[in-house]
């Protein structure tokens, strides 16, 4: 009889930015990385697209949310150039809230 072997418990290895760069959406979701991972080493374009995809919404179904073009929308996701109020609209349109942290330099401390 053929012993059944224990299921071996995947390890997730910290990337370099240039690695996760590689990774299609799809791949980093199937990584099951952190949104923070993302936050600390990503765009803000490469979490918006995790975040469409999270919630099933379409690039230009987002576009009608946030009363843009589509055109517009894929622009910024593709250059990445998002302003704060535009970053607050998305987030607020797909039900998220933005965070955004002053930390001190010397000390760490965040507020």
């Amino acid at each position: 009889m053929k012993e059944k072997k224990e299921p071996t418990e995947v390890k997730v290895e910290k990337m370099t930015r240039e690695q996760m760069a590689r990774l299609s959406v799809q791949q980093r979701l199937a990584r099951r990385l952190t949104l923070k991972e993302y936050i600390e080493k990503d765009k803000f374009s490469e979490i918006a697209q995790i975040a469409l995809v999270k919630k099933k919404i379409s690039k230009k179904e987002c576009a009608e949310l946030m009363d843009t073009s589509h055109s517009n929308l894929t622009t910024k996701l593709a250059r990445n150039n998002w302003t704060e109020s535009d970053m607050r609209l998305f987030a607020d349109k797909l039900g998220y809230d933005l965070e955004i942290k002053l930390v001190d330099r010397q000390t760490g401390e965040k507020f």
